[in-house]
């Protein structure tokens, strides 16, 4: 500024200096109040901002202000794509002169997006492996497909939580197996399905070999057995098999009682799952006893008949007595060829027709099978 002094001849005197105006006034901001959270755009893990609601309001006394913000160094957060997580945005207004103000707040994005998991379709079921009575899972066959619009998802099953179940070894039955996917925000999708193992293997059953025949025992025309030694040997895969015969229907033929002649024997052998396996034999019973026979004891001689030269037995008191220990035996003499002696007529003389058990006279037979 000049200053110019002038008296009444027109002379004149100057003196000058500088006035100088700052602005030292700040310019004003204000931060617009976004929501706590924002949730990922559907199938990405990042947040995009659809317009100009999170950019703030800004003035300044002077013209020429400006505001920029530290997120993508630009005057708007429209369409910026903002990550999971929280984000910190700093936005600074300028004035014309350097001034400057400043505000910020977080943008906090969340993944409220559940994974996706796709379980397999297992058979209806699985055949116990050989030998044993549980399931071998061959290779991940069994495990589930997954996926999530972020990274750092994760599976797990309950059966042996792991991520699969490759090798894993199920028992006979079914086992519902659920699968749980798990993303990195902690959001969890489930599938589940059974895994049926059936027992379709037959029991092992093996016979006895007994002997070609068994001799009844003493004075009974039965063979009873004396241990186990008629019985079979029997395994399955599974536990819980059983064993029965069809003689006495029971798991065992110690103290059976066969009768005379030949008994087909067949053992059938069950496990848990109702498959069976048989075998068979024979037991054959013989009657290897002599049967006995008392003669009776005769008067030393008899005397002819009234008027004839022969004597006619009147009875039975010169027929034997005999048993056996089985039925059907029957006895015959070489006399008559009878089963008795009654009205058996005699000539004169020693007759050996039946007197002499012991000279075989009287023959005695029983049934032989």
């Amino acid at each position: 500024m000049v200053w110019t002094a002038t008296d009444g001849s027109g002379n004149t005197a100057t003196c000058s200096y500088d006035v100088v105006v700052k602005d030292e006034q700040l310019p004003t901001i204000t931060c617009a109040t976004p929501d706590a959270s924002y949730p990922a755009n559907n199938g990405v893990c990042t947040y995009t901002v659809p317009g100009t609601a999170l950019d703030p309001t800004f003035a300044d006394n002077c013209t020429g202000e400006s505001v920029k913000n530290n997120f993508n160094n630009t005057a708007s957060l429209k369409d910026a794509i903002f990550p999971l997580g929280k984000t910190t945005v700093v936005w600074t207004a300028t004035d014309g002169s350097g001034n400057t103000a400043t505000c910020s707040y977080d943008v906090v994005v969340k993944d409220e997006q559940l994974p996706t998991i796709t379980c397999a379709t297992p058979d209806a079921s699985y055949p116990a492996n050989n030998g044993v009575c549980t399931y071998t899972v061959p290779g991940t066959a069994l495990d589930p497909t997954f996926a999530d619009n972020c990274t750092g998802e994760s599976v797990k099953n309950n059966f042996n939580n792991t991520a699969s179940l490759k090798d894993a070894i199920f028992p006979l039955g079914k086992t519902t197996v659920v699968w749980t996917a798990t993303d990195g925000s902690g959001n969890t999708a489930t599938c589940s399905y059974d895994v049926v193992v059936k027992d379709e293997q037959l029991p092992t059953i093996t016979c006895a070999t007994p002997d070609a025949s068994y001799p009844a025992n003493n004075g009974v025309c039965t063979y009873t057995v004396p241990g186990t030694a008629l019985d079979p040997t029997f395994a399955d895969n599974c536990t819980g098999e059983s064993v029965k015969n069809n003689f006495n229907n029971t798991a065992s033929l110690k103290d059976a009682i066969f009768p005379l002649g030949k008994t087909t024997v067949v053992w059938t052998a069950t496990d848990g799952s109702g498959n069976t396996a048989t075998c068979s034999y024979d037991v054959v019973v013989k009657d290897e006893q002599l049967p006995t026979i008392t003669c009776a004891t005769p008067d030393a001689s008899y005397p002819a008949n009234n008027g004839v030269c022969t004597y006619t037995v009147p009875g039975t008191a010169l027929d034997p007595t005999f048993a056996d220990n089985c039925t059907g035996e029957s006895v015959k003499n070489n006399f008559n060829n009878t089963a008795s002696l009654k009205d058996a007529i005699f000539p004169l003389g020693k007759n050996h027709s039946g007197l002499d058990c012991n000279r075989r006279q009287w023959q005695y037979g029983h049934m032989q099978l």
